[in-house]
């Protein structure tokens, strides 16, 4: 069935665990949504607010993900259709 997990983002990284293989329903509420692998953000891939991401993992990604905002503070949902989701 899946989990569902709404995460309170802000400038300060939030650790996420996307550890499932399956598809990741992601849907960003009120801010745009920095993604990276290290709590350091230097790295980021940009989730745009008002959008909703498929992924589509055959894998699990097997490592913590850490989630912020830019300038403000935003909402996450993550939806995780075969596992948990921490």
């Amino acid at each position: 069935m899946g989990r569902i997990l709404r995460v309170a983002t802000s400038t300060t990284p939030t650790g996420v665990d996307f550890g499932t293989s399956g598809k990741l329903l992601l849907h960003v509420i009120s801010a745009d949504v920095r993604v990276a692998y290290d709590e350091s953000m230097t790295h980021y891939f940009t989730l745009l607010a008002g959008n909703q991401y498929v992924l589509d993992q055959p894998t699990s990604i097997n490592t913590m993900m850490w989630v912020a905002t830019g300038s403000s503070t935003g909402t996450l949902e993550i939806w995780a259709t075969s596992s948990e989701v921490y």
